[in-house]
């Protein structure tokens, strides 16, 4: 099935998004070679991780350039396939379209925190929220959020460059379902700027000994181009089905810290790449926007920018 939808894409232009575009350019430098083949794709794999393509992860492989034979295919097709049949609809190559956006526990619970992120800097960000009741934006709350960013050692591949943003949404009653959304001015074009809209239900009341609370817990998800989104889009299936309230992350989140050493390429196993932060965010939205996601570090967050 995979092999067919790879072969789909051949003819198949999309708009690409600056993170999955710079990150396929990155990977085709550190091969050397104008197509991505079956061993290519492998050694990709042992460089964020130093394991082997074993089991499902060769089964996965040899599918996807089984239809396609031993040539491979070239790297236009690659991230013509990564957008359009993996990412699709969650990329954006707009610098001010808020990304990435996903939801914390604070101490308190009546808040939520949420936070994102853009490409160019928002003015006056904020995030706006009401009772997912409400037929309309009419009396909706509104927050102030902070702006930050952060900076690594600039090597030849690409660092993140765009605006991080978070707000904390106060005065939620208990278990209640809220709409919201997060944006700001975008001075360039002199127009607001907003996301879509996502609900999340607000944590429990801490005095009902009969509450319920169901927390979703994992490890070492990874992002690897085509295989971190099948476990989000797993995730994103179940938590409705299972009514998860909160999704816990032991560590190793998405694998931008490397394992592997590429002396001929000056890249060190304690390096990252730091593009592949910004895919894992934009593929667990649909997890992360609707139940708080919290995480722990693991050895992989440990490396580089992150240590």
């Amino acid at each position: 099935m995979l092999g067919l939808i790879l072969l789909c894409v051949l003819s198949h232009t999309v708009v690409s998004t600056k993170f999955v575009v710079e990150q396929v350019a990155t990977y085709k430098q550190l091969l050397g070679s104008e197509r991505l083949t079956y061993d290519g794709f492998k050694e990709l794999i042992s460089l964020h991780d130093d394991w082997q393509c074993v089991g499902p992860c060769d089964v996965y492989a040899t599918e996807l350039f089984g239809a396609v034979g031993g040539e491979g295919v070239d790297w236009n097709t690659v991230t013509d396939f990564i957008v359009g049949k993996i990412y699709g609809d969650a990329v954006s190559y707009d610098p001010y379209e808020p990304q990435e956006v996903h939801l914390a526990l604070t101490g308190d619970i009546a808040e939520m925190k949420v936070m994102w992120v853009t490409g160019s800097n928002l003015d006056n960000p904020y995030v706006q929220y009401r009772a997912a009741v409400d037929a309309d934006w009419s009396q909706a709350m509104s927050q102030p959020a902070i702006n930050y960013t952060y900076t690594v050692p600039q090597y030849w591949w690409p660092v993140f460059e765009g605006v991080i943003y978070e707000a904390n949404m106060t005065g939620l009653l208990p278990k209640t379902a809220y709409s919201y959304r997060v944006g700001g001015f975008d001075a360039s074009n002199q127009t607001a700027r907003l996301s879509k809209e996502f609900i999340f239900n607000s944590a429990p009341s801490t005095t009902d000994p009969n509450q319920k609370v169901t927390i979703g817990t994992l490890g070492d998800q990874g992002t690897f181009m085509f295989l971190g989104f099948a476990t989000s889009a797993l995730l994103a299936q179940v938590q409705d089905e299972r009514e998860v309230d909160m999704v816990m992350i032991a560590g190793d989140l998405c694998y931008a810290g490397l394992s592997s050493a590429a002396p001929r390429y000056n890249i060190t196993a304690d390096d990252e790449f730091e593009h592949i932060w910004d895919l894992w965010g934009i593929q667990n939205e649909p997890i992360a926007a609707t139940r708080p996601l919290m995480v722990g570090v693991g050895n992989h967050e440990k490396t580089g920018s992150r240590n």
